[in-house]
């Protein structure tokens, strides 16, 4: 089965999950991770990838149910990629992405000439260290406008202090017309944002128990501040762009679910 069905609201993806209990069904879950590791997947960014490139880790498959090192988020990222630029020159394709040290960042990197990664660095002494690696805060970006046709920013969200600053950013770097592809813990059964910490005044405020997510250049991890519901394609509408959706991504083939549904989420919106 494949499945790649695009919702404006929360409304919508009720409406058709609601039509179509395999989305949510744990059985069907279970039949795309162990088609997977019998048969191998195919991708078309990675292209085929047999059965012994495939690795579970555990029942967080939306992470840890990998190919080629690559986990169904990213993969499902990387084939929208490789779809979106079939008919396109790779070499004028200009691609940016606030991360620039991972798999990830390296993949687009070998496909896409034109693509820009960089981090977020919290210090001078950081930013030292790691040059020649490009710091960029995605709430002030340094790029002049209309700079770039893609912007993606996978589990990045979540730990911006002001998202809408963020996505106004990204909306004001993007040319006419360009797409931001974006992935990030998502609260699908909800349309408001669960917010955890709000930053004030240079302070962060926390509102429940500080979460934080792994982070190689921070011991510490990243804060999470929110957990974005589908008020967010309203926010992203509010901040300039013209078209916004969640797409929900499936595939038997491809080996694209998460743990609760099979399937994962993907938010699109287009300049």
């Amino acid at each position: 089965m494949e499945c790649d069905q695009a919702f404006r609201c929360l409304q919508e993806w009720e409406h058709w999950r609601d039509a179509n209990p395999w989305a949510t069904d744990p059985t069907h879950v279970s039949h795309i991770v162990e088609s997977a590791k019998r048969w191998g997947i195919v991708s078309p960014f990675l292209g085929p990838v047999p059965a012994d490139r495939i690795q579970v880790l555990d029942r967080n498959y939306r992470e840890t149910f990998r190919a080629r090192g690559f986990s169904p988020r990213l993969r499902a990222v990387l084939d929208l990629l490789a779809t979106m630029g079939e008919t396109a020159d790779p070499y004028a394709v200009r691609i940016y992405a606030p991360e620039g040290l991972s798999p990830f960042a390296l993949a687009l990197r070998g496909r896409f000439p034109c693509f820009l990664g960089s981090e977020y660095f919290a210090n001078a002494e950081t930013r030292r260290r790691m040059f020649p690696v490009p710091h960029e805060d995605l709430g002030h970006l340094s790029f002049p406008d209309a700079t770039f046709d893609i912007v993606v920013c996978n589990e990045v969200f979540e730990h911006v202090p002001a998202l809408p600053d963020a996505l106004a950013e990204i909306a004001r770097v993007l040319r006419p017309g360009g797409t931001l592809l974006s992935t990030f813990p998502f609260a699908y059964g909800q349309y408001d944002t669960i917010v955890k910490a709000e930053r004030r005044g240079g302070e962060v405020r926390f509102l429940c128990e500080p979460e934080y997510h792994s982070d190689p250049l921070d011991p510490r991890g990243a804060l999470v501040y929110q957990i974005p519901g589908w008020d967010v394609l309203e926010v992203a509408r509010k901040q300039g762009f013209g078209h916004a959706e969640n797409r929900f991504i499936s595939s038997i083939a491809r080996g694209i679910c998460g743990a609760e549904l099979a399937g994962i989420f993907l938010l699109r919106a287009v300049r």
